[in-house]
């Protein structure tokens, strides 16, 4: 059954409370899958299920699997794409123990159009964990996707840029426009896919401590934004040494180069 015709006899109307907009473009669903790599042998961990638009594509590959959703309307009807491979639970994603969820599967790949509003946390929850997932291909706003992939020296040169750069490489990234979903949003999206790497070995909290400090005043130098750490001359001392300026502001420096002054203060 096509999704229009499943919402309308259903009587379910999307909610905007829960970000639900559903692809509805089978060219996009296949592009996605194909984007992902998914066959036979793979567990799929899908996030945001909802009426199963892209969960009937990934059964149809033979892969295994895991639907996440946590609008109890549409969790109750995924059973019905089941062909003995399809495994539904009703969770908000956000509390889901994918440790104990994944033990002894093996690493898996998430596939999933996001919502929206919760990008940011559930790449949170996913990207440091190598060992539950071997990648991840996303659908999520357009203007969000710039931020992951942006250049040094950019304005979506950011937090989130580094964050992606520290425990992920992108391997692939296309266009999605507004007019594939229902019901049709104000902005473009993007599918961006990230394969996991083991991260440097560093401190991770006080690295992304140090990136959150200088971001959040992008536009001032660096040996004032992080003053409080240090005295500013020592501060000018260290973004020589590791191959900057005494005025260098945030969006000018590499992860690495974060990395090296993140050891150094």
């Amino acid at each position: 059954m096509k999704l229009f015709e499943f919402l309308e006899e259903g009587g379910y109307a999307p909610k905007k409370s829960l970000s639900q907009n559903f692809l509805t473009d089978p060219n996009i669903l296949r592009k996605i899958i194909k984007t992902a790599e998914v066959n036979e042998n793979d567990l799929v961990v899908e996030i945001g299920a909802g009426p199963g638009a892209l969960t009937e594509p990934l059964l149809a590959t033979g892969a295994k699997v895991i639907a996440i959703e946590i609008d109890r309307r549409f969790a109750n009807e995924l059973p019905r794409l089941n062909n003995g491979n399809l495994e539904v639970l009703e969770a908000d994603i956000l509390e889901v123990n994918f440790a104990e969820l994944l033990k002894n599967r093996g690493p898996s790949k998430i596939v999933a159009n996001l919502p929206f509003h919760l990008t940011s946390p559930i790449l949170g929850k996913i990207l440091p964990h190598k060992e539950l997932f071997s990648s991840s291909t996303i659908v999520v706003q357009k203007e969000v996707a710039d931020r992951m992939c942006g250049g040094v020296r950019t304005k979506n040169y950011s937090t989130l840029t580094l964050f992606i750069q520290f425990y992920t490489e992108i391997t692939a990234r296309f266009e999605v426009s507004r007019n594939c979903f229902y019901p049709r949003p104000n902005i473009d999206s993007s599918v961006v896919r990230f394969d996991l790497k083991t991260p440097p070995n560093i401190d991770k909290e006080k690295l992304f401590s140090i990136i959150h400090t200088a971001f959040q005043q992008r536009r001032k130098m660096l040996r004032g934004s992080l003053s409080k750490l240090l005295p500013k001359p020592e501060i000018e001392k260290i973004l020589e040494e590791i191959g900057t300026h005494a005025g260098a502001r945030p969006e000018e420096l590499t992860l690495d180069q974060f990395i090296q002054l993140a050891f150094y203060l």
